[in-house]
């Protein structure tokens, strides 16, 4: 059976939807669900907001759709999806919306050194697209950004040795 990957790619905006969500957990970005239908998406959300667009990941065609319930392009959910059984699964979500928090109050824009103190950290390596520290218990792996470590990232890593300052650029949550 083949698999296609496609992602969704979310605004969200407070003023318009105030009855939002914004509770990180396992498998959960407020109202948005791994292994939801992207039907069950649909009716979330007013249709009207959802516009097709090519992301054009890694050079590569890869077809979304964007849902605006705003003018904040910082408020970002990007969802991958799947079809299993005739249906559009959720697969993976990565979110940029520093808005969502988990109950520790982890965020995008929080720290490693606070990741560290609320969650035991299963492995930090680098993934598809950044360097990540994993915390299996939340079903997550979070982004880091190490754009003012330089070349020297790569022995801090292996030394376990990564600062307690370095800020979470996105979260990815996965099954």
């Amino acid at each position: 059976m083949r698999t296609i990957l496609l992602s969704v790619l979310f605004l969200f905006n407070l003023q318009t939807k105030p009855d939002s969500d914004f509770t990180l957990s396992k498998s959960h970005v407020g109202n948005i669900r791994l292994g939801m239908s992207i039907n069950s998406l649909y009716q979330l959300y007013n249709r009207e907001c959802f516009r097709l667009v090519d992301l054009q990941l890694e050079g590569q065609f890869s077809p979304a759709i964007e849902l605006s319930l705003g003018n904040d392009s910082s408020s970002v959910v990007t969802i991958e999806y799947t079809c299993r059984k005739s249906y559009w699964i959720i697969d993976r979500i990565s979110l940029y919306d520093k808005r969502f928090s988990t109950a520790e109050g982890i965020r995008v824009g929080s720290t490693l050194g606070e990741l560290r103190r609320n969650y035991k950290i299963d492995w930090i390596d680098f993934g598809e697209t950044a360097l990540f520290a994993r915390v299996d218990e939340l079903g997550m792996s979070f982004a880091l950004d190490i754009s003012e470590l330089g070349d020297g990232v790569y022995d801090l890593v292996k030394k376990n040795k990564l600062p307690d300052n370095i800020r979470i650029a996105f979260i990815l949550l996965t099954q």
